[in-house]
C-alpha cells in the first residue's frame, strides 16, 4: 500500500508527494489504549522540507491499496496562517485579566479555508521543587478558553477577522485555583496565547458527533467521513502561538492576593 498527498486545482493533480510509513510509537506519537491495537502504531508522514503546503490550496489524500482496487481518496483545503491582532505583543504586552472584565481576543484568517477556532491560554510559571524548595522548576498550565468557535457570517459573507469576548476574567482565576497546587511557592513568568483554526471537514465531523449526545438522545452517534470508501476525516488545522505576554499590575495583584488564588503562594 502507498499513500500520497497531491496538490490539486479544479480537481486535477498538479504535484504529488509520497508519504513514508513509520511506527508512531517510535516517533513520539504513542497511541492510547483502546479497541484498536496500540503497537505497532502505523502512521504516514512527509517532512515539511519535502512538501510545499500552500494555505488556501486544495490537496487530495490518495491511498493506493494495490490488487487492482480503486484508490481511496479524500479532499480538503489547507488552512492558511492565522494572525493574532489583539492582544498585540508589540503594542500591549501586558494583559488585563480582571474579574468583571471580558477576555478579548481578535485574530485574522483566510475565510475561504478556516471555519472554526479554538482559543487557548498557556499560563507559564516557576514552582518550588518538592524535594529541594530552593530550586524552582519551569511549568505551564493550559486553559482552553473556548473550543469550536464558528466563523460568524453576515448575509452569508464572513469577515476575515473574528473577535471573542464571551468569558470573564474571573474564570481564569477559578481555573488556576482548581488546577494548581496550594503548597509550594510559585513565581509567575508569562502568558502565551494560541489560536487554532480548523477546516470544514473537521468542523462537520465534530458537529455531527455532538448532534445525538444530549440527554434525550439515543446516544447513537451518526458517522461522518469525507473519504471515498470506509470511514475517515481528511482535513487541515493551523495555529498561531504568541508568547511573552505579562500581566498588568492589577491582574498580578489578583493572582497573588485575590480570593481564588491567594493560597497558591505566588510571589
Amino acid at each position: 500500500m502507498t499513500v500520497q498527498l497531491a496538490l490539486t486545482s479544479g480537481g486535477d493533480i498538479e504535484e504529488t508527494y509520497s508519504l513514508q510509513r513509520v511506527d508512531g510509537n517510535l516517533e513520539g506519537y504513542v497511541r492510547e489504549e483502546g479497541i484498536f491495537a496500540d503497537a505497532p502504531n502505523y502512521l504516514y508522514k512527509v517532512r515539511q522540507e519535502n512538501i510545499n503546503l500552500i494555505g488556501g490550496r486544495s490537496y487530495r489524500l490518495i491511498i493506493n491499496r494495490g490488487d487492482d482496487l480503486p484508490a481511496i481518496t479524500g479532499d480538503t483545503r489547507v488552512v492558511s496562517d492565522l494572525i493574532l491582532r489583539s492582544p498585540n505583543i508589540d503594542n500591549s504586552p501586558n494583559i488585563a485579566i480582571e474579574y468583571d472584565r471580558p477576555l478579548s481576543f481578535r485574530w485574522e484568517f483566510n475565510k475561504t479555508d478556516a471555519v472554526f477556532f479554538d482559543v487557548l491560554l498557556h499560563f507559564n510559571y516557576k514552582e518550588a521543587s518538592q524535594t529541594t524548595p530552593a530550586t524552582f522548576v519551569d511549568k505551564s498550565l493550559q486553559w482552553v478558553v473556548e473550543k469550536n468557535i464558528p466563523v460568524r457570517t453576515n448575509n452569508g459573507i464572513s469577515s476575515d477577522q473574528l473577535s471573542y469576548n464571551d468569558r470573564d476574567g474571573i474564570e481564569f482565576y477559578r481555573y488556576l485555583a482548581a488546577n494548581l497546587d496550594n503548597g509550594r511557592q510559585k513565581i509567575f513568568q508569562s502568558i502565551s496565547i494560541e489560536i487554532l483554526g480548523g477546516g470544514q471537514e473537521l468542523f462537520d465531523y465534530i458537529n455531527i458527533g455532538q448532534v445525538n449526545t444530549g440527554i434525550t438522545s439515543s446516544q447513537e452517534i451518526p458517522s461522518f467521513t469525507n473519504m471515498s470508501e470506509g470511514l475517515g476525516v481528511f482535513s487541515s488545522r493551523n495555529s498561531v502561538f504568541v508568547e511573552g505576554f505579562a500581566l498588568t499590575a492589577m491582574a498580578l495583584d489578583s493572582l497573588q492576593n485575590g480570593i481564588f488564588t491567594k493560597d497558591l503562594n505566588f510571589n
